[in-house]
Protein backbone atom coordinates (compact mmCIF):
# COMPACT_ATOMS: atom_id res chain seq x y z
CA UNK A 1 0.00 0.00 0.00
CA UNK A 2 1.26 3.46 -0.78
CA UNK A 3 1.35 6.26 1.72
CA UNK A 4 -0.50 8.77 -0.44
CA UNK A 5 -2.45 9.04 -3.64
CA UNK A 6 -1.07 10.59 -6.81
CA UNK A 7 -1.61 14.31 -7.14
CA UNK A 8 -2.40 16.26 -10.25
CA UNK A 9 0.68 18.37 -11.11
CA UNK A 10 0.10 21.73 -9.48
CA UNK A 11 2.43 24.50 -8.36
CA UNK A 12 4.93 23.63 -5.67
CA UNK A 13 3.33 25.98 -3.16
CA UNK A 14 -0.05 24.29 -3.44
CA UNK A 15 1.56 20.93 -2.87
CA UNK A 16 3.60 22.17 0.08
CA UNK A 17 0.47 23.38 1.80
CA UNK A 18 -1.12 19.98 1.23
CA UNK A 19 1.98 18.23 2.56
CA UNK A 20 1.43 19.68 6.00
CA UNK A 21 -1.71 17.60 6.29
CA UNK A 22 0.05 14.36 5.37
CA UNK A 23 2.21 11.80 7.16
CA UNK A 24 4.16 12.46 10.36
CA UNK A 25 7.77 13.64 10.72
CA UNK A 26 10.62 11.20 10.18
CA UNK A 27 12.78 12.34 13.11
CA UNK A 28 11.11 10.50 15.95
CA UNK A 29 8.56 7.89 14.82
CA UNK A 30 5.88 7.56 17.48
CA UNK A 31 5.29 3.85 16.89
CA UNK A 32 6.59 2.38 13.66
CA UNK A 33 7.80 3.48 10.25
CA UNK A 34 4.62 2.50 8.44
CA UNK A 35 1.95 4.32 10.46
CA UNK A 36 0.74 6.34 7.51
CA UNK A 37 -0.04 3.23 5.45
CA UNK A 38 -2.29 1.63 7.99
CA UNK A 39 -0.33 -1.63 7.77
CA UNK A 40 2.06 -3.47 10.01
CA UNK A 41 5.70 -2.34 9.88
CA UNK A 42 7.27 -3.14 6.52
CA UNK A 43 11.03 -3.23 6.01
CA UNK A 44 13.14 -4.27 3.02
CA UNK A 45 13.64 -8.03 3.25
CA UNK A 46 14.19 -10.95 0.93
CA UNK A 47 10.41 -11.40 0.94
CA UNK A 48 10.10 -8.67 -1.74
CA UNK A 49 9.35 -5.82 0.67
CA UNK A 50 12.70 -4.01 0.30
CA UNK A 51 13.78 -0.87 0.09
CA UNK A 52 20.18 56.41 -1.68
CA UNK A 53 20.23 57.74 -5.28
CA UNK A 54 17.16 56.83 -7.27
CA UNK A 55 17.92 55.85 -10.84
CA UNK A 56 16.44 58.43 -13.19
CA UNK A 57 15.32 57.67 -16.72
CA UNK A 58 16.53 60.22 -19.21
CA UNK A 59 13.78 62.31 -20.70
CA UNK A 60 11.02 60.83 -18.57
CA UNK A 61 11.20 62.46 -15.15
CA UNK A 62 10.07 60.64 -12.01
CA UNK A 63 8.05 57.47 -12.41
CA UNK A 64 4.38 58.00 -11.54
CA UNK A 65 1.51 55.67 -10.80
CA UNK A 66 -0.62 54.99 -13.84
CA UNK A 67 -4.22 56.14 -13.27
CA UNK A 68 -7.37 54.18 -13.87
CA UNK A 69 -8.07 51.68 -16.64
CA UNK A 70 -6.96 53.46 -19.78
CA UNK A 71 -6.70 51.74 -23.14
CA UNK A 72 -2.95 51.49 -22.57
CA UNK A 73 -3.43 49.85 -19.18
CA UNK A 74 -5.96 47.41 -20.66
CA UNK A 75 -3.50 46.39 -23.38
CA UNK A 76 -0.70 46.09 -20.84
CA UNK A 77 -2.81 43.81 -18.67
CA UNK A 78 -3.61 41.69 -21.72
CA UNK A 79 0.09 41.37 -22.42
CA UNK A 80 0.74 40.27 -18.85
CA UNK A 81 -1.95 37.56 -19.13
CA UNK A 82 -0.30 36.34 -22.32
CA UNK A 83 3.06 36.23 -20.59
CA UNK A 84 1.59 34.31 -17.68
CA UNK A 85 0.14 31.67 -19.99
CA UNK A 86 3.45 31.36 -21.84
CA UNK A 87 5.72 31.32 -18.79
CA UNK A 88 3.72 29.64 -16.02
CA UNK A 89 0.57 28.10 -17.53
CA UNK A 90 -0.11 25.62 -14.74
CA UNK A 91 0.40 28.19 -12.02
CA UNK A 92 -1.81 30.81 -13.68
CA UNK A 93 -4.63 28.48 -14.71
CA UNK A 94 -4.74 26.16 -11.70
CA UNK A 95 -3.93 28.35 -8.74
CA UNK A 96 -5.85 31.34 -7.39
CA UNK A 97 -4.00 34.56 -8.13
CA UNK A 98 -3.35 37.03 -10.87
CA UNK A 99 -1.47 36.87 -14.14
CA UNK A 100 0.85 39.52 -12.73
CA UNK A 101 1.75 37.25 -9.81
CA UNK A 102 2.56 34.37 -12.15
CA UNK A 103 4.87 36.53 -14.24
CA UNK A 104 6.54 38.43 -11.41
CA UNK A 105 7.53 35.16 -9.72
CA UNK A 106 9.77 34.60 -12.76
CA UNK A 107 10.71 38.04 -14.09
CA UNK A 108 10.06 40.23 -11.09
CA UNK A 109 8.23 43.56 -11.18
CA UNK A 110 8.27 46.09 -14.05
CA UNK A 111 8.60 43.36 -16.69
CA UNK A 112 6.49 45.11 -19.35
CA UNK A 113 7.58 47.63 -21.96
CA UNK A 114 6.19 51.03 -21.02
CA UNK A 115 7.39 54.59 -21.62
CA UNK A 116 9.96 55.33 -18.97
CA UNK A 117 10.19 51.62 -18.11
CA UNK A 118 13.22 49.50 -17.44
CA UNK A 119 15.55 47.92 -19.96
CA UNK A 120 15.56 44.27 -21.06
CA UNK A 121 18.20 41.86 -19.72
CA UNK A 122 21.05 41.25 -22.14
CA UNK A 123 20.68 37.47 -21.98
CA UNK A 124 17.13 37.84 -23.31
CA UNK A 125 18.37 39.38 -26.58
CA UNK A 126 21.95 38.04 -26.64
CA UNK A 127 21.39 34.31 -27.17
CA UNK A 128 21.26 33.60 -23.45
CA UNK A 129 24.58 35.30 -22.67
CA UNK A 130 24.65 37.64 -19.65
CA UNK A 131 27.13 40.07 -21.24
CA UNK A 132 27.03 43.21 -23.34
CA UNK A 133 26.18 42.15 -26.93
CA UNK A 134 28.41 43.04 -29.89
CA UNK A 135 27.90 46.68 -30.81
CA UNK A 136 27.58 47.81 -27.20
CA UNK A 137 29.87 48.67 -24.28
CA UNK A 138 29.49 48.76 -20.49
CA UNK A 139 28.51 52.36 -19.79
CA UNK A 140 27.81 52.43 -16.07
CA UNK A 141 26.42 50.49 -13.17
CA UNK A 142 24.04 50.77 -10.25
CA UNK A 143 23.43 48.83 -7.09
CA UNK A 144 20.03 47.20 -6.66
CA UNK A 145 20.42 47.43 -2.90
CA UNK A 146 21.13 44.83 -0.27
CA UNK A 147 18.80 41.97 0.46
CA UNK A 148 18.11 40.71 -3.07
CA UNK A 149 16.93 37.11 -2.97
CA UNK A 150 18.77 36.51 -6.24
CA UNK A 151 22.06 37.12 -4.43
CA UNK A 152 20.92 35.36 -1.25
CA UNK A 153 20.55 38.64 0.61
CA UNK A 154 23.78 40.24 -0.62
CA UNK A 155 24.23 43.23 -2.96
CA UNK A 156 23.10 42.90 -6.55
CA UNK A 157 24.49 45.04 -9.38
CA UNK A 158 23.33 45.98 -12.88
CA UNK A 159 25.59 47.13 -15.69
CA UNK A 160 24.05 49.18 -18.50
CA UNK A 161 25.24 48.16 -21.96
CA UNK A 162 25.20 51.29 -24.09
CA UNK A 163 24.80 51.13 -27.87
CA UNK A 164 28.01 52.10 -29.66
CA UNK A 165 28.36 55.11 -31.93
CA UNK A 166 30.04 54.30 -35.27
CA UNK A 167 33.07 56.37 -36.38
CA UNK A 168 32.09 59.79 -37.67
CA UNK A 169 28.71 59.73 -35.96
CA UNK A 170 27.90 63.15 -34.48
CA UNK A 171 27.06 63.47 -30.78
CA UNK A 172 24.40 65.75 -29.37
CA UNK A 173 24.90 68.07 -26.42
CA UNK A 174 24.16 65.23 -24.00
CA UNK A 175 26.93 63.04 -25.46
CA UNK A 176 24.49 60.65 -27.13
CA UNK A 177 24.25 59.68 -30.82
CA UNK A 178 20.56 58.89 -31.33
CA UNK A 179 20.71 59.42 -35.08
CA UNK A 180 23.25 56.73 -35.83
CA UNK A 181 23.52 54.43 -32.81
CA UNK A 182 24.03 50.71 -33.37
CA UNK A 183 20.52 49.65 -32.35
CA UNK A 184 16.87 50.51 -32.98
CA UNK A 185 14.58 51.34 -30.10
CA UNK A 186 11.54 49.19 -29.36
CA UNK A 187 9.98 46.64 -27.03
CA UNK A 188 11.11 43.05 -26.71
CA UNK A 189 8.27 40.81 -27.84
CA UNK A 190 9.91 37.40 -27.99
CA UNK A 191 9.13 34.24 -26.00
CA UNK A 192 10.01 35.51 -22.52
CA UNK A 193 8.26 37.33 -19.71
CA UNK A 194 11.14 39.84 -19.91
CA UNK A 195 9.16 42.20 -22.16
CA UNK A 196 11.11 45.33 -21.25
CA UNK A 197 12.56 48.16 -23.34
CA UNK A 198 15.28 47.58 -25.93
CA UNK A 199 17.52 50.54 -26.81
CA UNK A 200 14.95 53.13 -25.70
CA UNK A 201 16.34 54.57 -22.46
CA UNK A 202 18.68 57.52 -23.13
CA UNK A 203 20.75 57.61 -19.99
CA UNK A 204 24.27 56.84 -18.78
CA UNK A 205 25.71 56.58 -15.28
CA UNK A 206 29.23 56.74 -16.62
CA UNK A 207 31.38 54.74 -14.20
CA UNK A 208 32.49 52.33 -16.98
CA UNK A 209 34.64 53.06 -20.05
CA UNK A 210 34.98 56.71 -19.17
CA UNK A 211 37.45 57.14 -22.03
CA UNK A 212 34.49 56.83 -24.43
CA UNK A 213 32.60 60.09 -24.24
CA UNK A 214 29.75 59.47 -26.68
CA UNK A 215 27.36 56.48 -26.69
CA UNK A 216 23.89 55.51 -27.79
CA UNK A 217 20.91 54.52 -25.64
CA UNK A 218 20.96 51.65 -23.14
CA UNK A 219 20.61 48.55 -25.30
CA UNK A 220 20.21 46.10 -22.41
CA UNK A 221 21.57 45.37 -18.93
CA UNK A 222 23.66 42.59 -17.48
CA UNK A 223 23.44 41.58 -13.84
CA UNK A 224 25.92 40.26 -11.29
CA UNK A 225 26.34 39.57 -7.59
CA UNK A 226 30.01 40.62 -7.94
CA UNK A 227 30.86 44.34 -7.79
CA UNK A 228 31.36 45.48 -11.42
CA UNK A 229 34.71 47.14 -10.68
CA UNK A 230 36.02 43.69 -9.68
CA UNK A 231 35.08 42.05 -12.98
CA UNK A 232 37.87 42.02 -15.56
CA UNK A 233 36.90 43.41 -18.92
CA UNK A 234 34.10 45.69 -17.81
CA UNK A 235 36.51 48.58 -17.18
CA UNK A 236 34.38 50.08 -14.42
CA UNK A 237 35.34 52.42 -11.59
CA UNK A 238 34.08 51.80 -8.03
CA UNK A 239 32.13 55.03 -7.88
CA UNK A 240 30.07 57.04 -7.73
CA UNK A 241 27.75 54.53 -6.07
CA UNK A 242 24.18 54.74 -7.42
CA UNK A 243 21.25 52.74 -6.07
CA UNK A 244 17.74 51.81 -7.18
CA UNK A 245 16.20 49.35 -4.72
CA UNK A 246 13.11 48.86 -6.91
CA UNK A 247 15.19 46.72 -9.25
CA UNK A 248 16.40 44.22 -6.60
CA UNK A 249 13.98 41.49 -7.70
CA UNK A 250 14.03 42.04 -11.48
CA UNK A 251 14.92 38.89 -13.41
CA UNK A 252 14.51 36.90 -16.63
CA UNK A 253 14.31 33.15 -17.36
CA UNK A 254 17.53 33.24 -19.38
CA UNK A 255 19.64 34.33 -16.40
CA UNK A 256 19.71 30.80 -14.99
CA UNK A 257 21.09 29.31 -18.19
CA UNK A 258 23.50 32.21 -18.77
CA UNK A 259 25.49 31.43 -15.63
CA UNK A 260 26.90 28.02 -16.65
CA UNK A 261 30.54 27.56 -17.60
CA UNK A 262 33.08 24.78 -17.66
CA UNK A 263 33.41 21.43 -19.29
CA UNK A 264 36.70 20.68 -17.50
CA UNK A 265 37.84 17.13 -16.75
CA UNK A 266 38.64 16.57 -13.05
CA UNK A 267 39.02 12.84 -13.85
CA UNK A 268 40.71 12.30 -17.22
CA UNK A 269 41.41 8.59 -16.83
CA UNK A 270 39.15 6.32 -18.81
CA UNK A 271 38.79 3.66 -16.08
CA UNK A 272 35.57 5.03 -14.54
CA UNK A 273 32.89 2.36 -14.87
CA UNK A 274 29.92 4.01 -13.17
CA UNK A 275 28.38 7.40 -12.54
CA UNK A 276 30.20 9.72 -10.11
CA UNK A 277 29.10 10.88 -6.67
CA UNK A 278 29.67 14.26 -5.00
CA UNK A 279 30.03 15.26 -1.36
CA UNK A 280 30.02 19.00 -0.69
CA UNK A 281 29.60 20.55 2.74
CA UNK A 282 27.04 23.38 2.80
CA UNK A 283 28.68 26.72 2.05
CA UNK A 284 32.03 25.14 1.21
CA UNK A 285 33.91 25.42 -2.08
CA UNK A 286 35.48 22.03 -1.36
CA UNK A 287 34.22 19.24 -3.61
CA UNK A 288 34.90 15.54 -3.00
CA UNK A 289 34.30 13.34 -6.03
CA UNK A 290 33.90 9.54 -5.96
CA UNK A 291 33.63 6.99 -8.76
CA UNK A 292 33.85 3.23 -9.25
CA UNK A 293 36.73 2.12 -11.45
CA UNK A 294 37.27 -0.85 -13.69
CA UNK A 295 38.94 -2.60 -10.74
CA UNK A 296 35.51 -2.50 -9.02
CA UNK A 297 36.91 -0.31 -6.25
CA UNK A 298 35.76 3.17 -5.24
CA UNK A 299 38.19 5.97 -6.10
CA UNK A 300 38.26 9.47 -4.63
CA UNK A 301 39.62 12.89 -5.57
CA UNK A 302 39.17 16.33 -3.99
CA UNK A 303 39.83 19.95 -4.92
CA UNK A 304 40.53 20.84 -1.27
CA UNK A 305 44.16 21.67 -1.92
CA UNK A 306 43.86 23.95 -4.94
CA UNK A 307 43.26 21.73 -7.96
CA UNK A 308 42.13 18.14 -8.20
CA UNK A 309 44.19 15.61 -6.25
CA UNK A 310 45.42 12.32 -7.64
CA UNK A 311 42.81 9.56 -7.53
CA UNK A 312 43.03 7.44 -4.38
CA UNK A 313 41.46 4.02 -3.98
CA UNK A 314 39.10 3.51 -1.05
CA UNK A 315 38.62 -0.15 -1.88
CA UNK A 316 35.22 -1.84 -1.75
CA UNK A 317 33.22 -3.94 0.71
CA UNK A 318 34.40 -7.55 0.94
CA UNK A 319 31.25 -8.56 -0.95
CA UNK A 320 31.91 -5.98 -3.69
CA UNK A 321 29.50 -3.24 -4.75
CA UNK A 322 26.89 -2.63 -7.41
CA UNK A 323 26.40 0.52 -9.43
CA UNK A 324 27.60 3.95 -8.37
CA UNK A 325 28.66 5.20 -4.94
CA UNK A 326 26.77 7.88 -2.99
CA UNK A 327 28.34 10.46 -0.71
CA UNK A 328 27.39 13.29 1.64
CA UNK A 329 29.10 15.74 3.99
CA UNK A 330 27.31 17.24 6.96
CA UNK A 331 30.05 19.76 7.72
CA UNK A 332 33.77 20.56 7.50
CA UNK A 333 35.95 17.46 7.68
CA UNK A 334 33.04 15.02 7.53
CA UNK A 335 32.72 12.62 4.58
CA UNK A 336 30.23 9.73 4.41
CA UNK A 337 30.47 7.22 1.55
CA UNK A 338 27.70 4.67 0.91
CA UNK A 339 27.37 1.85 -1.63
CA UNK A 340 24.93 -0.84 -2.66
CA UNK A 341 26.79 -3.95 -1.56
CA UNK A 342 27.12 -7.13 -3.57
CA UNK A 343 25.01 -8.80 -0.87
CA UNK A 344 22.22 -6.23 -1.49
CA UNK A 345 22.88 -4.58 1.86
CA UNK A 346 23.82 -0.99 2.69
CA UNK A 347 27.59 -0.45 3.21
CA UNK A 348 29.47 2.62 4.43
CA UNK A 349 32.89 4.20 5.00
CA UNK A 350 33.43 7.58 6.64
CA UNK A 351 36.12 10.10 7.45
CA UNK A 352 36.05 12.70 10.21
CA UNK A 353 39.24 14.53 9.17
CA UNK A 354 38.64 15.46 5.55
CA UNK A 355 39.89 12.17 4.15
CA UNK A 356 43.24 11.93 5.92
CA UNK A 357 42.01 8.71 7.49
CA UNK A 358 39.00 6.49 6.77
CA UNK A 359 37.06 3.96 8.82
CA UNK A 360 36.84 0.51 7.28
CA UNK A 361 33.82 -0.72 5.32
CA UNK A 362 30.88 -1.73 7.52
CA UNK A 363 27.10 -2.24 7.32
CA UNK A 364 25.56 0.69 9.26
CA UNK A 365 22.15 -0.96 9.70
CA UNK A 366 23.39 -4.53 9.71
CA UNK A 367 21.51 -7.00 7.53
CA UNK A 368 18.24 -5.07 7.71
CA UNK A 369 16.71 -4.71 4.28
CA UNK A 370 17.41 -5.93 0.77
CA UNK A 371 18.37 -3.12 -1.59
CA UNK A 372 17.48 -2.94 -5.28
CA UNK A 373 19.14 0.41 -5.96
CA UNK A 374 22.03 2.71 -5.28
CA UNK A 375 21.36 4.58 -2.01
CA UNK A 376 20.50 8.28 -2.15
CA UNK A 377 21.85 10.30 0.77
CA UNK A 378 21.55 13.85 2.09
CA UNK A 379 22.10 15.79 5.32
CA UNK A 380 20.35 18.81 6.80
CA UNK A 381 23.01 19.46 9.45
CA UNK A 382 25.73 18.07 11.74
CA UNK A 383 25.05 14.54 12.92
CA UNK A 384 22.20 13.96 10.46
CA UNK A 385 22.10 11.68 7.39
CA UNK A 386 19.00 10.53 5.48
CA UNK A 387 19.25 7.44 3.25
CA UNK A 388 16.69 6.42 0.60
CA UNK A 389 16.67 3.21 -1.43
CA UNK A 390 14.39 1.30 -3.78
CA UNK A 391 13.29 -2.05 -2.42
CA UNK A 392 12.85 -5.26 -4.36
CA UNK A 393 9.12 -4.54 -4.60
CA UNK A 394 9.76 -1.26 -6.49
CA UNK A 395 8.88 1.06 -3.59
CA UNK A 396 11.04 3.67 -1.86
CA UNK A 397 12.25 3.21 1.72
CA UNK A 398 13.95 5.58 4.16
CA UNK A 399 16.28 5.33 7.13
CA UNK A 400 18.02 8.15 8.96
CA UNK A 401 20.96 8.75 11.25
CA UNK A 402 20.46 11.44 13.89
CA UNK A 403 23.50 10.86 16.10
CA UNK A 404 22.37 7.25 15.93
CA UNK A 405 20.37 5.19 13.43
CA UNK A 406 16.59 5.08 13.82
CA UNK A 407 15.54 1.88 15.52
CA UNK A 408 12.21 1.44 13.72
CA UNK A 409 13.70 0.00 10.54
CA UNK A 410 13.08 1.13 6.99
CA UNK A 411 10.25 3.65 6.61
CA UNK A 412 7.92 3.01 3.66
CA UNK A 413 7.81 6.01 1.32
CA UNK A 414 5.70 4.71 -1.54
CA UNK A 415 6.48 5.33 -5.21
CA UNK A 416 5.25 7.23 -8.27
CA UNK A 417 2.45 5.58 -10.28
CA UNK A 418 4.91 4.74 -13.07
CA UNK A 419 7.70 2.20 -12.58
CA UNK A 420 10.89 3.62 -11.06
CA UNK A 421 13.82 3.56 -13.49
CA UNK A 422 17.64 3.43 -13.47
CA UNK A 423 17.98 1.87 -9.99
CA UNK A 424 18.78 5.17 -8.33
CA UNK A 425 17.18 8.12 -6.53
CA UNK A 426 18.49 11.48 -5.38
CA UNK A 427 17.87 13.38 -2.15
CA UNK A 428 18.58 16.93 -0.99
CA UNK A 429 18.04 18.84 2.25
CA UNK A 430 18.00 22.62 1.99
CA UNK A 431 17.47 23.30 5.72
CA UNK A 432 16.75 21.43 8.96
CA UNK A 433 13.39 19.70 8.66
CA UNK A 434 13.28 19.80 4.85
CA UNK A 435 14.09 16.86 2.56
CA UNK A 436 13.35 16.47 -1.17
CA UNK A 437 13.57 13.10 -2.92
CA UNK A 438 13.52 12.82 -6.72
CA UNK A 439 13.22 9.83 -9.04
CA UNK A 440 12.78 9.05 -12.71
CA UNK A 441 9.61 7.12 -13.53
CA UNK A 442 8.08 6.86 -16.97
CA UNK A 443 11.06 8.92 -18.21
CA UNK A 444 9.75 11.89 -16.23
CA UNK A 445 10.84 13.57 -13.02
CA UNK A 446 8.92 12.78 -9.82
CA UNK A 447 9.28 14.29 -6.37
CA UNK A 448 8.30 13.61 -2.77
CA UNK A 449 9.28 15.98 0.01
CA UNK A 450 9.19 16.34 3.76
CA UNK A 451 8.27 19.73 5.27
CA UNK A 452 6.59 18.98 8.58
CA UNK A 453 5.02 15.91 6.93
CA UNK A 454 5.60 13.84 3.80
CA UNK A 455 3.93 14.69 0.53
CA UNK A 456 2.84 12.08 -1.95
CA UNK A 457 4.72 11.64 -5.22
CA UNK A 458 4.15 14.57 -7.56
CA UNK A 459 5.49 15.83 -10.87
CA UNK A 460 7.12 19.28 -10.70
CA UNK A 461 5.87 21.90 -13.16
CA UNK A 462 7.31 21.39 -16.67
CA UNK A 463 8.85 18.07 -15.60
CA UNK A 464 7.52 16.12 -18.58
CA UNK A 465 8.79 18.55 -21.25
CA UNK A 466 12.22 16.85 -21.37
CA UNK A 467 12.16 13.04 -21.22
CA UNK A 468 14.92 11.68 -18.99
CA UNK A 469 17.09 8.65 -19.74
CA UNK A 470 18.91 8.68 -16.39
CA UNK A 471 18.24 8.91 -12.71
CA UNK A 472 18.21 12.53 -11.50
CA UNK A 473 20.72 14.27 -9.26
CA UNK A 474 19.85 17.22 -7.02
CA UNK A 475 21.50 19.97 -4.98
CA UNK A 476 20.50 23.09 -3.07
CA UNK A 477 22.42 26.27 -2.29
CA UNK A 478 20.04 27.25 0.52
CA UNK A 479 16.45 27.52 1.76
CA UNK A 480 13.88 27.75 -1.02
CA UNK A 481 16.20 26.48 -3.74
CA UNK A 482 16.47 23.17 -5.61
CA UNK A 483 18.47 22.24 -8.71
CA UNK A 484 17.75 18.92 -10.43
CA UNK A 485 19.84 17.42 -13.23
CA UNK A 486 19.25 14.55 -15.64
CA UNK A 487 20.39 13.19 -18.97
CA UNK A 488 18.07 13.85 -21.90
CA UNK A 489 17.32 11.75 -24.96
CA UNK A 490 19.95 13.78 -26.84
CA UNK A 491 22.61 12.45 -24.45
CA UNK A 492 23.12 15.93 -23.05
CA UNK A 493 22.96 17.21 -19.50
CA UNK A 494 19.75 19.08 -18.64
CA UNK A 495 18.62 20.87 -15.49
CA UNK A 496 15.58 22.48 -13.92
CA UNK A 497 15.65 24.97 -11.07
CA UNK A 498 13.18 25.62 -8.22
CA UNK A 499 13.70 29.13 -6.84
CA UNK A 500 11.35 31.85 -5.63
CA UNK A 501 8.43 29.38 -5.80
CA UNK A 502 8.90 28.59 -9.48
CA UNK A 503 10.24 25.67 -11.53
CA UNK A 504 12.27 27.07 -14.40
CA UNK A 505 11.67 24.24 -16.86
CA UNK A 506 14.40 22.08 -18.36
CA UNK A 507 17.43 23.72 -19.95
CA UNK A 508 20.55 22.18 -21.48
CA UNK A 509 23.97 22.58 -19.86
CA UNK A 510 27.03 22.72 -22.10
CA UNK A 511 27.29 22.65 -25.89
CA UNK A 512 25.44 20.24 -28.22
CA UNK A 513 28.51 18.05 -28.69
CA UNK A 514 28.72 17.35 -24.93
CA UNK A 515 27.12 13.93 -24.49
CA UNK A 516 27.21 11.61 -21.50
CA UNK A 517 26.34 8.22 -20.13
CA UNK A 518 24.91 7.22 -16.77
CA UNK A 519 23.62 9.57 -14.09
CA UNK A 520 24.93 13.07 -13.23
CA UNK A 521 26.10 14.13 -9.75
CA UNK A 522 25.59 17.61 -8.30
CA UNK A 523 26.68 19.70 -5.33
CA UNK A 524 26.30 23.29 -4.12
CA UNK A 525 29.14 25.49 -2.86
CA UNK A 526 27.00 28.38 -1.66
CA UNK A 527 24.63 31.06 -2.86
CA UNK A 528 24.21 30.84 -6.67
CA UNK A 529 27.08 28.31 -6.81
CA UNK A 530 26.57 24.81 -8.23
CA UNK A 531 28.87 22.04 -9.43
CA UNK A 532 27.63 19.18 -11.60
CA UNK A 533 29.59 16.21 -12.92
CA UNK A 534 28.76 13.69 -15.62
CA UNK A 535 30.57 10.74 -17.19
CA UNK A 536 31.44 10.98 -20.85
CA UNK A 537 31.24 8.06 -23.25
CA UNK A 538 35.01 7.58 -22.96
CA UNK A 539 34.83 7.26 -19.17
CA UNK A 540 36.10 10.77 -18.45
CA UNK A 541 34.27 12.87 -15.85
CA UNK A 542 33.32 16.37 -16.99
CA UNK A 543 32.54 19.26 -14.60
CA UNK A 544 30.29 22.29 -15.12
CA UNK A 545 30.09 25.25 -12.74
CA UNK A 546 27.13 27.56 -12.18
CA UNK A 547 27.93 31.01 -10.81
CA UNK A 548 24.86 33.21 -10.79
Amino acid sequence: MRTAGVRTPLSQRVVERAALRMSRPPERPATDANTATGTTPTTPTNAATAPTTTRARAGTGPRTTRPGHTRRSFLARGAVVGSALAVAPARYLLRPGTAYAAVTDVCGPDATCLPGGFTVFCCTINNGVNKCPPGSIPGGWWRAGTGSSWCCGADRYYVDCQAACPPGCPCDSGNFCPGCQSCTGGCYSGPSCDQRNVCQVRFRYGQCNQQIGCTGNVLCRMVTCTPPWQIAGLNCASGPDKTDTRTAEHSAPCLQQASWSGGAFPITADFVQASPAVAQAPGSARVDLFARGGDQQIHWTTNAFGGWSAMRSLGAPPVGCIGSPSAVSWGPGNLNLFVWGGDNRLWQRFSSDGGQSWAGWFKPVGDDGTLASVPAVCSWGPGRVDVFVIGTNGFVYHRWYDNGWNTSGWEFRGAPPATLQYSALTATAWAPGRVDVFATAGNSLWQSFYAGGWSGWIQPDNSSTTPLVSAPSSASWGPGHLAVFGRGTDGGLHWTNWYRNYWSGWQRVGIPSDVFTGNPAAGAAGCQQLNVFARGNAGHIREYVYSG
